[in-house]
Formats: structure tokens, sequence, C-alpha cells
């Protein structure tokens, strides 16, 4: 019975990494477009349940025809990327940690049930920097990636905490 698990985590783990698709595509070191400016940006939300997390920005600048940019990798995450109506050459990203919840910390493990389990992020295959990020973008149908470098480090945003009861309307 336990080598029958052992076999079945170690097939699972096998066939996860055989299904990356991140590791395996090299950088392409001239896309069809040009990154003007990339930042990232810490935030903090004013209330505990709120959580955290980093907004990602990248304006974008002579970009071919028939190029769709789609997907940073930035740290340990994997974000999907828009862009506004009003400026169609910026590419957003949002990256929003959950609030820390309470932990029942005990010698006895079935107290510990229940508890959340840890988000470690996800692991992508690139080994990137704060000041590094991976644009993944498809063009004539091919999908490409491309390092950023340069990603500055924006001035962390603390959002006001909520009513607390003493401001009147």
């Amino acid at each position: 019975m336990r080598l029958t698990k052992i076999l079945v985590i170690g097939l699972a783990a096998l066939s996860s990494l055989s299904m990356s698709k991140c590791s395996d595509k090299s950088l392409e070191e001239n896309p069809p477009f040009k990154v003007d400016f990339a930042y990232a940006q810490k935030w903090v939300a004013g209330t505990q349940q709120g959580g955290s997390g980093i907004n990602l920005a990248f304006t974008i600048l002579d970009m071919e025809p028939d190029v769709t940019i789609d997907t940073v990798y930035y740290l340990t995450h994997k974000v999907s990327l828009e862009t506004k109506p009003q400026s169609e050459n910026m590419y957003f990203g949002y990256i929003a940690f959950k609030a820390k919840q309470d932990m029942v910390m005990s010698g006895e493990g079935t107290d510990e049930y229940g508890n959340p389990v840890p988000d470690v992020g996800s692991k992508h295959g690139y080994e990137l920097t704060r000041e590094q990020a991976v644009l993944q973008y498809k063009h004539n149908g091919k999908t490409y990636v491309t390092m950023v470098q340069g990603v500055v480090q924006k001035e962390q945003l603390n959002y006001p905490s909520a009513n607390d009861g003493t401001n009147k309307y």
C-alpha cells in the first residue's frame, strides 16, 4: 500500500514536470515590440481582511501587427495582462495576496485540521529578481517569451483603513 502511494506521487510529479510549458521556451532576444517602461508597485489594504498585492504595468511601443501580449511572469507568479481602452499601449497585471487567516497551532495534529494551506506561489521555471519580468506573447500564431530588465520598484501604496465608526456622515 505504501509503495503504491509513493509510486502515484512520483508519477504525478513526473507528469507535471513534463507538462510544464514555460521552462522549455527559450527567451526571444528581439521581440516584435519595445518595452519602454515597466514598473511593479506593492500595495496593502487598509483593513486586516483586505490583503495585499503587487500591481504591474508595462508601456509597449512599436508593436508589429498580429502580436498579442497576454501573460507576465514576475517573481514566482504567472499573471494575465490586460489593456485599458484609454491607453492601449499600457499592459496591466495584478497579483493579489490573500489576507492571512487565523491558524490553530497545537501539539495535537487533529486540532490543526482545517487550517488554511499556505500559498507558496506557482513555480514557472524562471529565476527572476524584482527588477526582471518575462512577457509571453503570440506572433503569427506562435507563442514566444522575452525577458524585461529594469522593472522599476515604485513606492508602496498604503490604502486608508475602513471607517472605524468615528466618522459621522
